[in-house]
């Protein structure tokens, strides 16, 4: 905290927070927000007063800023003498990953504002913490409501992927394919959490998106004849994945008891791996890049010694050993349904199944 408030008073940074002052700061997030952290320095007793002059470096870096140069790692939006930057912040692991960290809490506020029994709860205390909405009217699996809430992972979807970290340096193509992997993984990781978080994995039921439970060890809930696709075709088709999505993922999770932050940085790092397969050379390299700075940054010092961080670590990056099987059956149970022509897909899901090129989207 002492470099980061001497390096902020010593180039005149005045720091301007998105969310009103309002933003978390602790030991495991304390990098999102830089206006937050600095207040929270002067809030502990740190004084702008007592810091020296400076020398050396500090002295020539104030005067690129006085001289309207941004500085490289203002992570909000920096106001110099007479102009205002915003641009693409070069983050450390830390940084890296308190940023994911914050994303996820972000995307349960705005799944509580979009389905919550109650969303106004979230102005009460708009961004600290992250806590499962347990408000779900839980109803039997079924396509209709699924179809009904596809726009509502797509608005998700899309604001954590433009929030990601370098977004801006992805060219359009690679941006499209994170978008895909971000609104796949997000159907199917977000509900392993919120079915581990609520407990519903306790009593055998798989919670898919927005409280739609499915049964896994019985046939009694979730697997209703709907239209053109009967029981025995949703058991044969559906089932096994959903069976091992709940003995891959949720279990584990649960087993492992594991942390919101740490299933933010495991999201991270299945949505890199995942996409990784059809960047480009470019898209690539960066993807390289995220995989360094999640484990960098999981490694740095977030647990309390070298013998938890390994064990949960190594755990935590084991459950992505089934994720590319999890991802390519989920994907090919969709392209069924679209192609027999079962049910009448969101054109969202099925733009996203066939890949349609940005060129082509305006055609649909």
């Amino acid at each position: 905290m002492f470099l980061f408030f001497r390096r902020s008073v010593v180039l005149q940074i005045q720091f301007e927070c998105l969310y009103d002052g309002m933003c978390e700061v602790n030991f495991n997030i304390k990098n999102v927000c830089k206006c937050c952290r600095f207040n929270k320095c002067i809030q502990m007793g740190m004084n702008k007063n007592k810091v020296q002059k400076p020398r050396g470096k500090y002295s020539k870096r104030k005067e690129l800023m006085q001289s309207n140069t941004p500085s490289p790692r203002a992570s909000c939006i920096i106001h110099s003498s007479n102009q205002t930057f915003v641009r693409e912040v070069e983050y450390d692991c830390n940084e890296f990953l308190d940023q994911f960290i914050h994303m996820e809490y972000m995307t349960e506020k705005r799944r509580i504002i979009l389905t919550g029994s109650n969303p106004l709860l979230i102005l009460r205390d708009p961004i600290q913490g992250y806590s499962v909405d347990k408000s779900y009217k839980i109803v039997p699996f079924n396509f209709k409501q699924f179809n009904a809430c596809v726009r509502n992972v797509c608005l998700l979807s899309f604001d954590y992927t433009t929030s990601m970290p370098y977004y801006n340096t992805f060219n359009e193509e690679d941006k499209y394919t994170i978008f895909r992997g971000v609104f796949f993984l997000t159907c199917i990781l977000d509900s392993s959490f919120f079915t581990y978080k609520s407990g519903l994995y306790k009593e055998g039921y798989y919670a898919g998106i927005e409280g739609m439970v499915s049964s896994i060890y019985d046939d009694k809930y979730g697997w209703e004849t709907e239209g053109n696709i009967t029981r025995e075709m949703k058991l044969t088709l559906l089932k096994p994945i959903y069976k091992n999505i709940f003995e891959s993922l949720i279990l584990p999770m649960a087993n492992l008891n594991m942390e919101a932050w740490e299933f933010a940085s495991f999201k991270g790092m299945c949505i890199s791996n995942i996409c990784s397969y059809d960047f480009s050379i470019d898209g690539k390299k960066k993807g390289k890049k995220f995989d360094n700075l999640f484990i960098k940054g999981l490694t740095s010092g977030r647990y309390k010694n070298d013998e938890e961080m390994s064990v949960r670590v190594g755990q935590i990056i084991l459950l992505m050993t089934n994720l590319h099987v999890i991802y390519a059956s989920m994907v090919e149970f969709f392209t069924r349904l679209d192609v027999f022509n079962l049910i009448e897909l969101d054109s969202v899901i099925k733009a996203l199944l066939n890949r349609t090129p940005l060129c082509d989207l305006d055609r649909l």
